[in-house]
């Protein structure tokens, strides 16, 4: 997702990134498969649920993402690659956040995102229990966000970056 809306004012972030959103899920609907049986025959849509999504501490929108069900009973959601399963804000905003914090120091981070420090020092401590080791050994932080979620799930496919919760997700591989 591009954080950028084109300068026109009359346009709704939440109406544009929504149509963002369902362009993503119909160019990929045809390469998804049921995470727990693999059936990419069997899906079809089955709930649509509304998903706060923080582009910065300032700018938020909400977009309805889908669920699907297969024909083995279980259900997933269908997140673009930008969005983190169980946070709220965007793979571009918490890279940047570490990076910043990292390069500088966290109160500069702090100042220039306006996200508490609570929460940076939060992101920080799962960024380097969870990820460093596969964020340093292939230099993803130099990496663009969408390049750098590429390359991690090249070597962790369960999960993306920045997902803590061992819950299944789509690998990023296998949609591009």
């Amino acid at each position: 997702m591009n954080h950028t809306v084109k300068n026109n004012p009359c346009i709704d972030p939440n109406t544009y990134y929504q149509k963002k959103y369902d362009q993503y899920l119909f160019q990929k609907l045809d390469q998804l498969q049921c995470p727990h049986c693999q059936n990419p025959a069997g899906l079809k849509p089955h709930a649509r649920y509304p998903r706060n999504i923080y582009l910065t501490a300032t700018k938020r929108i909400k977009i309805m993402v889908s669920r699907m069900i297969c024909t083995c009973g279980k259900t997933f959601v269908v997140l673009p690659p930008a969005v983190i399963p169980f946070k709220r804000y965007v793979l571009d905003t918490v890279l940047a956040v570490i990076k910043a914090s990292k390069e500088r120091s966290m109160y500069q981070a702090e100042e220039q995102f306006e996200i508490t420090s609570s929460l940076i020092q939060y992101w920080f401590k799962q960024f380097n229990q969870w990820h460093s080791a596969l964020v340093k050994a292939f230099g993803l932080l130099e990496l663009a966000p969408s390049e750098a979620a590429y390359q991690y799930n090249l070597y962790h496919q369960q999960r993306r970056l920045m997902q803590i919760i061992s819950a299944w997700t789509q690998p990023f591989h296998d949609l591009f």
